[in-house]
């Protein structure tokens, strides 16, 4: 099936390993800038430390695409079941909100799927699977001495 070019939300179901059910999620495409930011936020400056920014940045990422889910994908105690479609009886305005607070999971898996795993090579048997990794260490050359460098003073977050 040909990959569909077009503003048409998209959905992703996800095996939940909490509730023991299945999770659908509706969401959008990235912008072509959003992908960027993403790539470009792994890691960011602070002070004199490079520090990895990956947790908040999937929370961010995956809420800002996340469009909504198949009603039955959530309850709230107290309430029942939940529903992002405007108009449902059981639509709750604040929907995204619970979502984060309560299955944050859900979150990262969603951006996880959408902006870091949109596209795996085919390692299937014959599909010319290639060695990523070398199995010993003495496989990796000399290029690399091991060192850890220092951050500069010029040296300039991606997400400046």
């Amino acid at each position: 099936m040909p990959r569909e070019l077009s503003d048409k939300p998209c959905e992703v179901t996800f095996n939940d390993q909490i509730s023991g059910d299945k999770i659908t999620l509706y969401y959008r495409m990235p912008t072509s800038q959003e992908k960027i930011k993403y790539t470009n936020g792994y890691v960011t400056r602070r002070g004199n430390k490079i520090v990895s920014t990956l947790g908040e940045l999937r929370m961010k990422a995956g809420a800002a695409v996340l469009i909504g889910f198949k009603t039955g994908a959530f309850s709230v105690l107290g309430k029942g079941l939940i529903s992002s479609k405007l108009g449902d009886d059981n639509y709750d305005p604040d929907w995204k909100a619970v979502v984060k607070q309560y299955a944050p999971d859900v979150i990262e898996m969603l951006s996880i799927h959408v902006f870091e795993s949109s596209l795996l090579r085919d390692i299937s048997q014959g599909a010319g699977a290639m060695e990523v990794l070398p199995d010993e260490e003495d496989d990796w050359g000399e290029g690399d001495t091991g060192e850890i460098h220092e951050a500069k003073e010029d040296d300039v977050s991606p997400l400046s």
